[in-house]
């Protein structure tokens, strides 16, 4: 939802970082211009641009609720930002929680929809889905690594992954509740709108975000 200059000073490379150095871009931008794209692209330095892309999916309910915290917990502190979390005053009724609430989950949409769907369907995609990776780290970073075609030993990958990586983590979601009945009927409505986008224009395939709807609708 953001890009943050601050994971980059603290040495997590990849934050909009397009000198050829890195081997993916993490990027938080919610639609790309892909009129007269050619794979590989180049800007207009010539440096090379996207030539695959990657899309990593997570719950908006959570997704929103950590960026609040980010957002209302920055200070100087680098790694503060990234593990605080904030009181439920900044939650439910609060006016700009609620504003904030409906422009986030408009851009979640918009992402899912301009690289899935807007795309060109010669540029080779991968989503994948946070919550997978906090399952099966190994399987998950391996698909990405392969869809990549960068070469790795599965023995070291696992132990590579075995290691901390807790440094920039929140250890908890809040033990409130941070939506609003209001709320959760405008995240699912939206939910809806990308699930019938895909079924329809994506072969039927929807990632499993069905799973991140929190009611069910009732056939009338």
């Amino acid at each position: 939802i953001y890009c943050d200059v601050q994971l980059r000073k603290a040495g997590l490379n990849g934050e909009e970082i397009r000198s050829g150095s890195v081997l993916v871009v993490k990027s938080h931008k919610a639609s790309y211009s892909w009129t007269n794209v050619t794979v590989p692209k180049y800007d207009r330095k010539g440096v090379p641009s996207y030539g695959a892309v990657i899309l990593l999916l997570r719950n908006p309910y959570h997704a929103l609720v950590a960026e609040r915290n980010r957002k209302k917990s920055i200070t100087s502190n680098t790694k503060t930002s990234h593990t605080r979390t904030v009181g439920p005053e900044y939650f439910g009724t609060n006016h700009e929680w609620s504003f904030f609430v409906k422009t986030k989950i408009l851009k979640w949409k918009t992402s899912i929809e301009s690289v899935v769907l807007k795309s060109p369907r010669d540029l080779p995609k991968l989503v994948v889905r946070y919550e997978d990776f906090q399952r099966d780290r190994v399987r998950e970073v391996s698909r990405v690594l392969d869809f990549l075609h960068f070469p790795y030993s599965r023995e070291s990958l696992s132990q590579r992954l075995e290691e901390d990586f807790t440094t920039f983590h929140r250890n908890r979601h809040p033990e409130f509740e941070a939506f609003t009945q209001a709320q959760e009927q405008f995240i699912d409505h939206s939910l809806r709108q990308t699930l019938d986008s895909l079924s329809a224009r994506n072969n039927g395939e929807t990632y499993g975000i069905e799973e991140y709807l929190r009611n069910t609708a009732v056939a009338s």
